[in-house]
């Protein structure tokens, strides 16, 4: 945007006016000592000559200023030819404003990058159980072994209805302070609901809940349905790595304890357990580690999405494991 000299004008109006204030006090001033008109007239003369000089060259310095912010507010990596210090420190500012936002629109960007590869396996997962339950309904026209297939398809859709309660639980993440209820919650009754809701896939599995509580409160103040979305999703990953392990032990044990002012949910389980390499990427998203490679069923979300809820809830995740001994996660409320 080209800057006019009454633009300019206008901006230094104040300045102005206060030489011209100025100016008349001293022609007054002078005027009433001096018996000679001409003699006060040549100062006001050289002042006026150094105000014109003055205001032209700061009006040059200020339109190559005013051009030169738009020209960095255009391009942050714009340098100023002029080594004028307030210059470069305003351009500086506007270059740090760019860069900050370039940074958060390329967070945003990443973010939006996650929910794209999100749903893409989502939807890719979507497949599995949908061509399992054609395969079954196949079986079930031949009338064998009806109660079986429809346990199977009982297990399928229950796969499905997960990982669509993932992607909408991963949806809300973005919103979760509108979401965000905290409440006390009996800590020994949640888990017993998520024992019950999983029931059919631990009895198929063939896997037993054990319950055991070291404390006399179990009441926490949290989320009721994010801290259930954790705690099932652990349980959902235990029936799993249980199911696959040749481990004696179909055991998954709860365990409540209290310590320091907190109480702790440990839910350990005897599976194929994590490799040691894996550990400290298993909330990363999108990571399946060598189990996930080999099943070609995980998504990689679930436990990046336990860590992600946690924190907002204010709650910890720790996660200790050893392969073909088997898991333990502790919740910390």
């Amino acid at each position: 945007m080209c800057l006019t000299l009454m633009q300019y004008l206008n901006k230094r109006k104040l300045i102005i006016i206060a030489w011209f204030i100025n100016t008349l006090l001293s022609m007054l001033f002078f005027a009433l000592v001096l018996d000679s008109n001409t003699l006060y007239l040549y100062p006001c003369l050289i002042s006026a000559f150094i105000l014109t000089l003055v205001i032209i060259i700061d009006y040059l310095q200020f339109k190559s200023f005013k051009n030169n912010v738009t020209k960095a507010c255009e391009n942050p990596l714009y340098e100023a030819a002029e080594n004028l210090r307030f210059n470069n420190e305003v351009l500086n500012s506007i270059s740090n404003i760019h860069i900050k936002y370039i940074g958060q629109i390329s967070e945003i960007n990443e973010k939006n990058k996650e929910k794209n590869i999100f749903f893409s396996k989502w939807v890719h997962e979507m497949k599995t159980p949908i061509t399992v339950i054609n395969l079954i309904l196949e079986k079930l026209n031949n009338k064998s072994n009806i109660v079986s297939e429809v346990n199977e398809i009982a297990m399928e859709n229950n796969k499905l209805l997960k990982y669509v309660n993932d992607s909408l639980n991963f949806i809300r993440l973005d919103d979760f302070a509108t979401d965000y209820k905290p409440q006390k919650v009996a800590l020994d009754k949640l888990v017993k609901e998520i024992i019950n809701d999983n029931k059919k896939s631990f009895i198929y599995s063939g896997i037993f809940p054990k319950i055991e509580i070291s404390t006399h409160n179990c009441v926490v103040l949290t989320d009721y349905k994010w801290s259930k979305f954790i705690i099932n999703q652990v349980v959902s990953n235990a029936l799993k790595y249980t199911k696959l392990s040749s481990n004696t032990n179909n055991t998954i044990l709860f365990r409540i304890t209290s310590r320091n002012n907190t109480t702790e949910l440990k839910i350990k389980d005897f599976g194929i357990g994590i490799a040691k390499h894996d550990l400290h990427r298993v909330f990363n998203p999108f990571f399946t580690g060598e189990i996930g490679k080999q099943q070609k069923r995980a998504t990689g979300m679930g436990l990046y999405l336990c860590k992600s809820i946690a924190e907002k809830l204010n709650h910890h995740l720790n996660i200790e494991s050893q392969e073909n001994i088997g898991t333990e996660v502790t919740i910390i409320f």
